[in-house]
């Protein structure tokens, strides 16, 4: 009764959750079988921190607007199924990306802090709150992908929680011909690489570097 695509999208992903496809980096270690917390840890160090700010005190502000019990399952429960499913089930531990689907219950949960915007106080914390925000944005443009809040090191040194497509998914392919002129570079070059696109196609000579250099 479903699309057949669907359905083997569906199985190719289940059987990339339950194996695994290139093994799991955290914090200087590697893994076959991932860790249950890897998640935990990516939300950690990869969301800014003034949402992370908003959700940590989240749970005082939902507790004081006493939403009714339908309401808030309707939040919380899906947060917790897909929590369970990615901590329990899952060995794909390789990327934030696969957050994606509880980040926009994760923004309802932290809208919660601003149902009392207009007490004293909570507009100049909105202000603050949306300042950070775009002060954070400016300062890693273009670099989102590679982006680290200050507990993750920052950009220039989350590559020691986070790597694959955390960090890194080829991005800046296409600077590298560019800096290898300004240094001066000829000849074939060792290139760690973690993208799709062919390095040839920029004009890059280049060799692959071993698993284990």
């Amino acid at each position: 009764p479903l699309p057949a695509e669907w359905v083997l999208g569906f199985d190719d992903q289940k059987r990339d959750t339950e194996q695994g496809q290139f093994g799991s980096y955290l914090l200087g270690r590697w893994s076959d079988q991932g860790w249950w917390y890897y998640d935990l840890v990516a939300l950690a160090v990869k969301v800014p921190l003034p949402f992370l700010g908003l959700l940590t005190v989240s749970p005082f502000f939902l507790w004081r607007r006493r939403l009714p019990g339908v309401e808030l399952a309707a939040i919380l429960v899906p947060i917790l199924v897909l929590a369970v499913f990615l901590m329990a089930f899952s060995v794909l531990d390789v990327g934030i990306r696969y957050l994606l689907p509880v980040f926009p219950l994760l923004h309802l949960v932290a809208a919660s802090v601003w149902a009392d915007v207009r007490r004293p106080g909570m507009a100049a914390l909105a202000g603050v709150v949306l300042l950070a925000g775009g002060i954070t944005d400016l300062r890693v443009h273009p670099e989102y992908l590679r982006y680290f809040n200050p507990i993750g090191g920052g950009p220039e040194h989350g590559y020691r929680v986070l790597v694959d497509s955390n960090y890194d998914w080829g991005q800046d392919l296409y600077r590298l011909p560019a800096a290898l002129e300004s240094e001066g570079v000829k000849g074939p070059i060792g290139l760690l690489y973690f993208g799709m696109v062919d390095p040839h196609l920029y004009g890059i000579d280049y060799r692959l570097v071993p698993q284990r250099p």
